[in-house]
């Protein structure tokens, strides 16, 4: 995917922030008893918004709620905790 992440300072040290982009994915199934697997890619916008608190000066905490995929019945979205080191 590809995305563009603007931010705000809230407090000092804490950011918030959306994420707005696109997403190519890839995906596979496979049925258990016949054995049949199918293969499927697809396009989709996608957007979330998070939160990152800086620590020190080299690393920050954060957290964010992505939805990478929402088209054609196939729904891909994620929570994710980080952390973010500067070197």
């Amino acid at each position: 995917g590809i995305f563009v992440k603007p931010h705000t300072e809230l407090a000092p040290g804490v950011d918030v922030y959306a994420r707005v982009g696109y997403t190519n994915m890839s995906w596979s199934t496979k049925a258990s008893a016949g054995g049949a697997a199918t293969e499927k890619t697809g396009n989709s916008p996608s957007y979330g918004v998070g939160l990152s608190y800086t620590v020190t000066d080299k690393m920050t905490v954060g957290a964010d709620y992505m939805s990478y995929y929402n088209k054609d019945g196939v729904k891909g979205t994620g929570f994710t905790i980080g952390l973010g080191l500067r070197f």
